[in-house]
């Protein structure tokens, strides 16, 4: 499942009291990491978060904020994985929301359980993707249960449906067998819906939910439903690789091979602007490699794969562990004469 790129912003328990929930100047900032993180622009995002953390150290959305930074970082590059300071942000954000909790109005309630989800969906996303626990079934449970909370609270707080949606969603596409057997409720009809409005009437997760949305209808079989959303967000968001990795996805869905190859080289590129990030760069060199053996150049298959060897010696083993197959497969299509 694609990674969750969320952020979001609350004030505490005095700002909202003085000011009302949230205030201007902190939804401004939040809506400026966002825009920062869906460009790929980590250390600008991580700037605004710092400044949220020093207005005022027990916001809770100052450190769920540095923790999406910092989540987007890790995907990035594999040196940046930090998972003790990782934790710790997400520990504190559980924490403070508590604490707000305790003595808040309704509408401040619907923001914190927003707040805890987003916190307790990002531990399980890094649980199954690099701790190695929990399961696909079970990634977000506890996040979703606050998005239900949150919305009983005050359902006019429209960023909580994404992370209903993603989790309505993606519960039910990564179930399999298990929902269509009806073991597990199929509900991805409703998690459409829940994207849809939050891509719709979101304040924070507007362009979240859209790409989320997007990614949705192309897993439901629909990729011409995803093409103009992602194709928007690409304008708006030129140097946001996560999208172009989307456009790609959408191409090749739609059997254009040879735009995908495009899109796909033009992601490699940006790869190598930034160097450290090797299964992306492993993932890129594996599709396009695919892509020509189904466009029927094995001449470019065989150059692609012969790339890996350029900088094979510096994967980490994490990663070559994690990519063996992919990485098998490029080596023996190098071999061919």
């Amino acid at each position: 499942m694609a990674v969750l790129l969320a952020l979001v912003l609350a004030t505490s328990a005095r700002g909202a009291a003085a000011a009302g929930y949230p205030e201007p100047v902190q939804l401004e900032r939040m809506r400026t990491v966002g825009r920062f993180l869906l460009n790929d622009r980590f250390n600008a995002a991580d700037s605004v978060a710092l400044v949220m953390r020093r207005h005022d150290g027990r916001d809770p959305a100052g450190c769920l904020c540095a923790a999406q930074v910092l989540w987007a970082k890790m995907e990035d590059r594999e040196e940046e994985i930090r998972p003790v300071r990782f934790e710790y942000l997400l520990d504190t954000v559980q924490h403070e929301v508590a604490r707000v909790l305790d003595t808040c109005d309704s509408r401040t309630a619907a923001w914190m359980h927003l707040l805890r989800g987003m916190a307790r969906f990002l531990h399980d996303e890094w649980g199954a993707r690099f701790g190695g626990t929990g399961g696909t079934i079970t990634i977000g449970l506890a996040g979703a249960e606050d998005f239900l909370r949150g919305l009983q609270a005050d359902n006019t707080v429209a960023d909580l449906y994404y992370g209903q949606g993603c989790h309505d969603f993606w519960k039910s596409t990564e179930a399999g067998l298990l929902g269509r057997a009806g073991i597990v409720e199929d509900n991805r009809d409703r998690g459409l819906m829940e994207l849809g409005h939050a891509a719709r009437r979101g304040v924070v997760y507007r362009d979240f939910a859209r790409l989320a949305l997007a990614e949705a209808w192309l897993e439901y079989g629909q990729p011409d439903s995803s093409l103009d959303l992602v194709r928007a967000l690409r304008e708006r968001y030129p140097e946001g690789r996560r999208i172009l990795w989307l456009l790609a996805r959408v191409d090749e869905a739609r059997g254009d091979l040879a735009t995908a190859a495009e899109v796909y080289t033009d992601l490699r590129a940006r790869i190598l602007r930034r160097p450290g990030n090797y299964r992306a760069l492993v993932r890129c060199d594996h599709t396009l490699c695919r892509l020509y053996e189904r466009s029927h150049l094995p001449g470019r298959a065989v150059e692609q794969a012969r790339l890996v060897v350029e900088y094979l010696g510096k994967i980490p083993p994490e990663t070559k562990r994690a990519y063996r197959d992919e990485i098998a497969f490029l080596k023996r299509v190098a071999r061919r004469r």
